[in-house]
């Protein structure tokens, strides 16, 4: 039986100069997929951030740090506290109003999660897409995961969409894009 994590979840060191260079290259590949995601969504990272999100491995804490610090990366730039690629300074102030947006909407997705939660043979509700990560332009919609007892999903269907029409009225877009029953975890 080996002790030795597998290559994809190699550990890599909190100090600039214990990497070897062939994990330099992938702390360098996982930081920059990392951020090149994000991007996608006009979603800069902050380092803590990028260490959570780093794309095949698995590393200390410090050294997504080290590496921006040390490590040669011309097509990433630092900008009031996240990392983005170079010339996408912008999406700064996006993920600022964004998460501005996200924190007025919070409190009504918290009502209608509550509701739901109320809801006969709900077992879960959890709240997805954009708004959980803070990341929601105005007039978004909130969506969420039910997971209900087995049996009972359509009938939990049923109450939710009644949820979804009483939103509606009240000028909120409701979307429960995933219910699955207990038995499809």
């Amino acid at each position: 039986m080996s002790l030795t994590p597998p290559l994809s979840r190699q550990m890599i060191s909190s100090t600039p100069e214990t990497p070897t260079a062939p994990a330099e290259h992938h702390i360098e590949r996982a930081v920059l997929h990392a951020v090149a995601y994000a991007d996608i969504f006009d979603y800069p990272l902050t380092v803590a951030e990028i260490h959570r999100y780093l794309v095949g491995l698995q590393a200390l804490p410090g050294s997504v740090e080290a590496y921006l610090e040390h490590g040669p990366a011309p097509v990433l730039t630092r900008c009031d506290g996240f990392v983005v690629l170079a010339g996408r300074e912008e999406i700064v102030e996006t993920r600022r109003k964004r998460a501005e947006v996200a924190r007025r909407l919070w409190p009504r997705a918290l009502v209608y999660g509550r509701a739901i939660a109320n809801l006969p043979f709900v077992r879960m509700v959890a709240v997805t897409g954009a708004l959980a990560v803070d990341n929601v332009e105005h007039g978004a919609d909130i969506d969420y995961l039910i997971v209900t007892e087995p049996g009972r999903l359509w009938l939990c269907r049923g109450l939710v969409i009644a949820l979804v029409r009483l939103g509606k009225r009240r000028g909120d877009v409701i979307c429960p894009n995933y219910l699955i029953s207990e038995r499809a975890l």
